[in-house]
């Protein structure tokens, strides 16, 4: 959103995960069925970009979870987990809050409402802002819909999905949002060949 803008674990359940999620760095998602339900409700315009990423949704999971901090994100001041809820052996769900910050008089403070599924292996998260400076652009208050699955059952390849939901004037600043996109995209991408090298 700002300026449109775990391989670690093996299969473990969300209990032996519970611990060592407090305090982790991660990002988002949402079913994709889901997704299109609540786009059409909420917004009057919805954004979509996917990647492919090479490598197994585990491998992809660790690097997310290691993202931050990193130097090309330095406007993320922090990242923590909040509040947390475990639905069953293969289920969490937990709430991170996430500070960013980019000169004196722009910040916003987001809310990150994550559902992390270690049977199905899909990873959920939806932001939005719940508090910013008067001088934070009103344009680029937008929400994010994210999803990380694997390709299909039998794929070593994941896909990650994310669907930004905002004002019809969002189309004017795509590229923003494309660069900070492919941005996160990379940063993920290194991170996974470091832990397979």
């Amino acid at each position: 959103i700002f300026f449109m803008f775990f391989f670690f674990f093996k299969q473990k359940t969300a209990y032996e995960m519970l611990r060592s999620l407090v305090g982790s760095e991660m990002c988002i998602r949402d079913r994709v069925n889901r997704l299109g339900k609540r786009m059409s409700t909420e917004a009057e315009i919805c954004k979509k970009n996917e990647h492919v990423f090479d490598y197994p949704w585990e491998v992809v999971m660790k690097a997310l979870w290691n993202k931050y901090p990193n130097k090309e994100l330095d406007f993320v001041k922090f990242n923590k987990v909040i509040d947390m809820q475990m639905v069953n052996q293969n289920c969490l769900k937990f709430k991170k809050l996430m500070f960013a910050k980019k000169f004196s008089m722009i910040w916003m403070y987001t809310i990150e409402e994550i559902e992390f599924d270690f049977e199905r292996k899909v990873f959920t998260l939806q932001s939005r802002i719940i508090k910013k400076s008067a001088f934070f652009p009103s344009i680029f208050n937008v929400k994010e819909y994210i999803q990380y699955q694997p390709c299909d059952q039998l794929s070593d390849k994941t896909l990650y999905t994310k669907q930004v939901v905002g004002s019809n004037l969002v189309n004017k600043y795509m590229d923003k949002l494309n660069s900070s996109f492919e941005k996160g995209c990379k940063i993920v991408e290194e991170k996974c060949k470091e832990f397979l090298h």
